[in-house]
Formats: structure tokens, sequence, C-alpha cells
């Protein structure tokens, strides 16, 4: 990694700079041993039970009768005026006022299509101010909301559509051509196609295809409030759909109720847990750059950003000049980040520490933040980064809507992914006898809360290897807890790659690999990278003659970017594989770092 002093504007400044630095980073060491520069005792936040069950001694109330936009909204007399969306790209505004109302206009709208509570509205859009609309919209007519990465190829939408059967997609002009293409491809009954930010040529075009074609404005516009909506069970009706492929194997539909969401959403805006400021003491400035397609942006940035009333601009993927354009000229005071993007911060070629000064705080989720990563960002942020604002570390999983610990305020453990949030109970069990494990010692962590999913979409097997008889949900990390309770993820039981955060499914990767007909087997892991985390790397046992480059083009041709095997291809003449035919993946893994420690490629 490139160091940040290099951001320094001159010589002239930097003896100080150093000074601030070097005390940050003895600061870090010294949290990092469990010494915090405040006066409390971080053993009041957690209680543990005599089986070694940990949870926080913070409850907050969770009410059992509101939908998601009923939660999110429910302060909107408080701030309807006030502006809660900027498109960065295109510039449109939008008050928290006009999101609700464009929203029931198009929940109104979709039941006029025929759509109808319980059927699944699947959409493929990048971050903008409609994401929003019709992600409260359709959770308002009791229509299930599945968010779908819009990178995706034809193939992988066409399968997600089979697996959800959606009635209706919505996506934007930018890729149509390649949801038409999924279309084709998918053997689910789609009644119709929705499509923002297009021409009216263009739908008048697709209108004639045969497929049912609307335009979004067009909905948004014509759609009517006083429509009665239908009534919503919030502890037994989906609200979301998203797909995460669990602790191994192919995507699975994660059935979140407006329950689970609701519960999530209470706990972690609760105020001695929240980031956020409070509405009496005024709003938050946030950026929507982590996708709302993903749990982590469409939970803690979207919904938490519209009960706090803040004012977020979105844009709909990481253009660099934009990004910090976007940063100083709004002067955003939360950053939700993943640790990808904090790499990217501290390398911008000209990136200052003034850019960052309107930060409260950095939340990072998605991955682990490394040492290395902590210590540079604190020495580059210092003006931005004092005592009570380092960058604290969540945890959770799309399977737990998706916050299970978070960090308190001010109250940071480097290196730590913090406590379990309110009305959660969390435990270290022993991978080979289930047995709940004290402190400092590893095993799989696993997760009982009101906001832990209902279970897998049409898939009862996987659901209960996953979910205990006893509520108990297995994440396939492994992690342990220290003597005051912070939680640490050290490993990972389930074979999923990490890139930018993104989950990425060995077995999707090899089953697509083993169809061409030059491979007669291979196996798929995540190799280290510091710019986006993990990167999928193939070896490939070959069926005749075939080269690295030909096996790379063939996943490239069928999958998006970040499944691309950007981490390599290598052929060699046996898969390792237990006696049982598992593949061995730590010995894959093992023998890669082993030769990159020893200086080969």
């Amino acid at each position: 990694m490139q160091s940040p002093f290099h951001h320094t504007a001159s010589d002239n400044d930097s003896r100080p700079l150093v000074k601030t630095m070097s005390a940050l980073v003895r600061l870090g060491r010294l949290v990092s041993r469990g010494f915090s520069p405040q006066k409390f005792s971080r053993r009041c936040l957690i209680q543990v039970s005599s089986n070694n069950v940990v949870c926080s001694t913070i409850r907050t109330r969770i009410p059992d009768d509101l939908t998601v936009p009923e939660f999110c909204y429910q302060n909107l007399d408080r701030i309807s005026e006030m502006l809660a969306v900027t498109d960065g790209v295109r510039g449109t505004r939008k008050t928290h006022g006009d999101i609700q109302r464009e929203a029931t206009q198009f929940g109104g709208s979709l039941l006029e299509l025929g759509m109808m509570k319980g059927d699944v509205l699947s959409v493929l859009l990048n971050n903008c101010p409609e994401y929003s609309v019709a992600f409260f919209g359709s959770n308002t007519a009791g229509i299930i909301f599945s968010p779908l990465n819009p990178n995706y190829s034809p193939e992988e939408i066409a399968g997600l559509l089979d697996l959800s059967g959606s009635s209706f997609v919505l996506t934007e002009g930018a890729i149509l051509n390649v949801v038409m293409e999924a279309l084709k491809l998918c053997k689910a009954r789609v009644k119709g196609l929705i499509a923002a930010h297009t021409q009216p040529e263009l739908v008048k075009k697709h209108s004639n295809q045969g497929l049912p074609f609307f335009d979004f404005d067009d909905l948004v516009r014509r759609g009517r409030t006083d429509w009665s909506q239908p009534k919503i069970d919030p502890q037994r009706d989906l609200s979301i759909l998203p797909f995460s492929s669990g602790t191994t194997g192919f995507p699975k539909g994660v059935m979140l109720t407006h329950g689970n969401l609701v519960a999530n959403l209470a706990q972690i805006n609760e105020p001695k847990v929240s980031h956020f400021i409070s509405l009496e003491e005024g709003t938050d400035m946030l950026i929507g750059l982590l996708p709302y397609f993903h749990i982590y942006g469409l939970i803690c940035i979207l919904c938490s950003g519209s009960y706090h009333g803040a004012h977020t601009v979105t844009l709909d993927k990481l253009h660099p000049p934009v990004f910090m354009k976007i940063i100083r000229e709004y002067r955003p005071t939360v950053l939700h980040l993943v640790p990808p993007l904090l790499n990217f911060l501290l390398n911008y070629p000209d990136a200052k520490a003034d850019d960052f000064t309107s930060i409260r705080v950095f939340l990072c989720g998605a991955a682990p933040v490394s040492s290395n990563l902590f210590f540079y960002s604190s020495r580059f942020l210092h003006k931005a980064l004092s005592v009570r604002a380092l960058i604290p570390e969540g945890y959770g999983m799309t399977e737990a809507s998706p916050v299970t610990h978070l960090t308190p305020p001010s109250k940071p453990k480097y290196g730590s992914c913090g406590l379990p949030v309110p009305n959660t109970e969390a435990v270290i069990r022993d991978i080979s006898t289930g047995e709940n494990l004290p402190a400092n010692k590893r095993g799989e962590i696993c997760i009982r809360g009101p906001q832990v999913m209902k279970g897998y979409w049409n898939n009862e097997e996987a659901t209960a290897a996953t979910i205990d008889e006893e509520g108990w949900l297995r994440t396939g990390d492994v992690g342990l807890f220290d003597e005051d309770g912070y939680f640490w993820v050290v490993d990972r039981v389930k074979e999923l790659i990490k890139v930018k955060g993104l989950q990425v499914a060995p077995a999707e990767l090899e089953n697509l690999l083993l169809k061409h007909p030059r491979i007669a087997d291979c196996a798929v892991i995540g190799v280290p990278d510091a710019e986006v985390g993990e990167r999928p790397r193939a070896y490939v046992v070959a069926r005749g003659q075939i080269t690295e480059q030909e096996v790379a083009e063939h996943v490239k041709e069928h999958l998006s970017a970040h499944k691309h095997l950007t981490g390599g291809v290598e052929l060699v003449e046996v898969i390792p594989k237990s006696a049982t035919g598992k593949i061995l993946r730590r010995e894959l893994k093992d023998g890669y770092l082993k030769r990159l420690d020893g200086g080969q490629k």
C-alpha cells in the first residue's frame, strides 16, 4: 500500500503531523490491548450467562405492529420538508415528503397493474432516488421487494428470477438490453417490465415486443394516494427477498419479514448504540455509494437515513473524481464504507485530510479492516479522527437483516467487530462438538434474535442446516469474544469469497467451469488482496489442451465482473480432496500463501 504521507501538501507542516500520527498509533495500540481513554467499564455493556451466551445489557423497544415504511417514516411530520436524497449523477432532489408521497403512488400503480400482496418485484437498479420510492412503495402495497445486482450477467439474472418466481421486474435504461436478454432465458412467468431513466421511444419500442412495458415515472405520476392498503402482518409477511449463498453453495432467497427489518432498525438506531445524531440535534449528511442491492446499503443507509431524516447523496457506482467532489461539496457527517473504499480514500492522488473534517465517524462493514489499513487511515485522517472518532466496525450477514454486532460510539476496540446489538444473543460454539465456549476460545459465531430470517425461500433443507431448533443462526464465521464481550472474526468456516464486500460462491464458479468440455475437474478459492479483500482463483485439471487465459475468458463470458478469476488460474494434475470427496480448499490456500511468502507469484 502506498504511504498516505504523500498526500501532505508541503514539508513545512509535516513535523506536527508526524507527532499527531505517532500519538494516534500509540493510542490505537493501547485500544487494541483493551485500554480505553474514556473512564468507563466495558463490562457494564454486556452480560455473559453461565452457559457462555453473550448479550447486551441495553434493551430497546421493538414495535411488533409496524411495517418497514411505517417504522422509517414515523417522524414524517417533523422531516417532511427536509431534503431526503440528491442524485449525485443526475442532480434531481427529493424531500422526505416527496419520497413518501411518490412511494404511495407507485405502490398503488403496482396493484393496478395486477400485482398482489405476496408477489415478488425483482429490482435491478443502481443507487438513485427512485430506489427509495420503489422500496417503500412496494412494501406499502404488501409486495416483496427482491434486490438484485444490476451488474449481473443475463444468465445470473435469469437464474434468480426463476428462483424467486418474480411477477414484475424493475430496471433502468442503462441495462435494459441485459435484462431483456435475461427475460428470454428465464422460465419464470414475468408479467411485466418497468424501466426508470429511459427514453419514451425506448418504452414504445419494447412495448411492441410482447411483454407489457411501463415507464417508472409514468407509474408514479398516475398512481393514486387514496388506495386501500392490504392488511400486512409484520411478523409473518415478507418485506424483502435478497439472495445470499449462506454458508456454502448456490444463492438462496433470504426471507426477511417486516418484523425482522424493523427489529434490526430499532436495534442499530437505539440511541445508546447508534452513530447517527438525534432529530433534536439536527440531521446527518450521508453518501449513498455502497450499493442498495446489498443489505448493508439498504438498511444502514437508505432505511436508517430515512428514519433519522438524513440527507443522502446517491452515486450509481464509484467514479473517483465524482466521489471526491461529492465529499468536498456536501461535507458528509457519517460515511459508510467497506475496506476497499477506505483504502481508495487513502490512495486518491489529491486527497487531503481537510476533505474529511466534517465526518464524525467512518463506519466499516462487510469485511474486516486490516491492522495496516487501520493505522494508515488513522495517520492520514488525523485531523478528522479524534479520540472519540476512530473507525468503528460492525458485523452481520444477510440472514440477520443484517447487523448483529456494532462498536458502541466512543467505546471502540481496534480490530473487534463490536458488541452484540440490543436484544441479540451471541455464542461461540466448538466446531466439532457444538459446545458453547468461554471467552478467548475460537469457534463458530452463532446468533439468536428478532432480526434472524424467517428462512430460505422454498428451501427447508438449507434453512434447517442454518437455523437450529432453538433459533440459533449459524454464521459460518470463526471468531471469539474477549473478557469484555467484544467479538472478533478470525476465519471462516464457510467457503464464500468476499470481493469488495460482495459474495462469490466457489460452487457457482466451479459449476460453470465444469461445463467447459476441456475441463475435467476444478476448485475455486479466494486469495487475499489489499485492494478488494479477496480475488477468486481457480485450479483446473484439463481434459486435453486448454490455457489459463481460455479458462478465465470462459468465466468472463458468463458471470459478472466481481466473479471473474482475477486471482489467477493454475493448471494442476489433481484437485486435493478428502476421503469423502470434499475439496480441500485450505490445502490449496496454504500452498498459495506459502509460495507468495517465498516470493513466487
